[in-house]
């Protein structure tokens, strides 16, 4: 809204600041990872090292992932360095394997009333929903097969025929589209025929249901499968942390308890490279303001940030501050 204002008294403005909004996103988007499994470390370093109610910025997420990237570099014979890059990609892998997120493993630390609340209202919605959701999944299921299908053969036909193609995920997403242009109308209108049939209705009516009434039911009943996912999601977290006495011990072991130490231990590694980038702020102004501007501008020569004159705000400031009150292990943070 405040861009459109911008817009009507100064275009030009509004235009470069909505240019900067998005260089600043793409950016976040690039921390400077080798490969896949890299970038997965880095994005739950940053969760870990993320203070518990804590919204971070475009610009902080990128200073983060950037921080991590530049360590990783730098350290990659420090051995401490190394075994927290272990360490994380086990718990990550860990987590793959159970099919979960640290997002779920931080929720399930998360016992106050507003939980509580929100978890019995997700298991309402789902109950509520499930009216609308069984009958979209069982008349959605021949065009979720024939898509499927259709789909796995396209897919197994490209890495065949190409040597530079992995996975081949994006042509499963493009002929998925293809297929579901086609298919889903045809079977559509199969659908009005046989509810026209069924209902003695004319052609008249034949085409409100296949223009009006099957595509409204089908888009309410794809939102309330959407939506009953979610719940799901909420609810399936809860079983597995707190509510199945078996399971629970097990995630409080491998889950819970390894993220508590791995919180602690990203937070003191930020404390270590801390002063590696940058001197104390109050104890030596000058030298910390020559030593940041000479690490920005190595950055920038490496294509890690943007110039240091295009960075808004002072360089000094800290990237997290901290919290009123705030928690004790949190530790200084990253300048």
């Amino acid at each position: 809204e405040a861009l459109a204002e911008q817009y009507k008294t100064d275009k030009r403005g509004a235009v470069q600041e909505l240019m900067t909004m998005v260089d600043d996103a793409m950016k976040g988007m690039m921390p400077g990872a080798k490969d896949w499994e890299e970038l997965q470390v880095f994005l739950t370093m940053r969760a870990l090292y993320k203070p518990r109610g804590k919204k971070l910025s475009a610009e902080e997420t990128l200073r983060l992932n950037k921080m991590f990237a530049l360590s990783r570099r730098r350290l990659t014979e420090d051995e401490s360095m190394k075994g927290l890059m272990s360490e994380v990609n086990e718990y990550v892998e860990l987590l793959r394997a159970a099919g979960l997120t640290d997002r779920d493993v931080r929720m399930s630390l998360i016992r106050d009333t507003g939980a509580v609340w929100r978890t019995v209202m997700a298991a309402l919605q789902l109950l509520l929903l499930l009216p609308l959701t069984i009958p979209t999944i069982i008349v959605g299921s021949p065009i979720t097969i024939l898509t499927l299908k259709l789909a796995k053969r396209e897919k197994e036909t490209a890495l065949a025929n190409s040597a530079v193609k992995v996975k081949g995920l994006d042509v499963v997403a493009s002929y998925k589209i293809i297929v579901g242009m086609v298919a889903a109308p045809t079977y559509n209108f199969i659908l009005a025929c046989v509810l026209a049939w069924l209902l003695h209705c004319g052609a008249l009516a034949l085409l409100a249901i296949y223009f009006l009434g099957l595509p409204l039911v089908e888009y309410v009943g794809i939102l309330a499968c959407d939506h009953s996912v979610r719940c799901w999601r909420r609810l399936r977290v809860i079983l597995l942390f707190w509510g199945c006495a078996p399971t629970a011990g097990i995630m409080q072991q491998f889950f819970v308890e390894r993220r508590n130490r791995l919180e602690a231990k990203v937070r003191d590694c930020v404390r270590m490279l801390s002063p590696q980038m940058s001197q104390d702020i109050e104890n030596q102004q000058v030298a910390q303001t020559r030593q940041i501007s000479s690490h920005l501008d190595q950055l920038h020569f490496e294509g890690m940030i943007p110039a240091a004159s295009s960075i808004e705000g002072d360089i000094g400031k800290p990237l997290l501050q901290k919290e009123t009150p705030p928690e004790p292990d949190w530790g200084c943070v990253v300048q």
